[in-house]
């Protein structure tokens, strides 16, 4: 099976890919964020995904994002984290780092990952799979904090999620250029406007696109930084993840 080009992308999900997308991205994605004890407002947050590669699941995110929380821990004294309804101690959850490819993995149970209402993700094929070829298509979403509302004990995000190209693409992973023309996920969320805030989208899984009669994607990625004046997304491979989440 081949990768799939935005214009085949495109085709596809006209012919009814774009609901089966955001349901995937809603079902193994979910916010990080968080607040005082005592309030339910975000200070700040990212984005996480649920990943199994055949010793039990972890959620994946970029380390800078678990780094963002102990410094507003240091900061503010103590803070409840969050994965979406779970409450987490990043540092007593963290199963591996990577600081030059910017990625870190927690430890989460299959059956914390039932009761927030989300699935893992299981990756196809040998590990690590290979990234998308330049030029190809490849979809995203996560959780930018613009747009989050606190009611009560809890916080309502928004996925902000599209249909990208792959470019620039390389051993550590990959860049995307968000074109608005090429946006494809319109009916089910709003396409972002210029200078739109992405903090928050850190974490997010970047997936490739797959040539087959059905709905069939490949991890290729975390987001780890948007350079906003530019809207380039840079993203990192997975490939230094092992089967048991450590990094190495």
């Amino acid at each position: 099976m081949a990768d799939v080009d935005s214009n085949e992308a495109a085709r596809a999900f006209d012919s009814g890919w774009d609901k089966p997308v955001v349901d995937f991205l809603l079902s193994c994605t979910a916010p990080i964020f968080w607040c005082r004890p005592s309030e339910s407002a975000p200070l700040a947050n990212g984005t996480v995904f649920f990943l199994d590669l055949g010793r039990g699941p972890s959620a994946v995110t970029a380390w800078h994002v678990v780094a963002g929380y102990r410094e507003a821990v240091e900061k503010n004294g103590p803070l409840r984290c969050q994965i979406a309804s779970l409450v987490i101690d990043p540092d007593d959850r963290l199963i591996g780092k990577d600081l030059r490819a910017d990625v870190a993995t927690l430890q989460v149970s299959a059956s914390e990952v039932r009761e927030m209402g989300k699935i893992v993700h299981h990756c196809p094929g040998p590990w690590p799979p290979p990234l998308p070829s330049a030029g190809k298509g490849v979809f995203f979403g996560g959780y930018p904090g613009v747009g989050r509302q606190a009611s009560g004990d809890h916080v309502l995000f928004n996925l902000t999620a599209g249909i990208q190209v792959a470019e620039s693409v390389h051993e550590d992973g990959l860049s995307i250029q968000l074109q608005r023309a090429n946006w494809v996920l319109r009916e089910y969320a709003d396409i972002p406007p210029p200078g739109f805030n992405w903090g928050g989208i850190s974490g997010a899984p970047v997936f490739a696109l797959i040539e087959s009669s059905i709905f069939y994607p490949r991890i290729a990625g975390v987001v780890r930084e948007c350079h906003e004046e530019w809207e380039v997304f840079l993203v990192s491979s997975l490939a230094q993840i092992r089967d048991d989440g450590t990094i190495g």
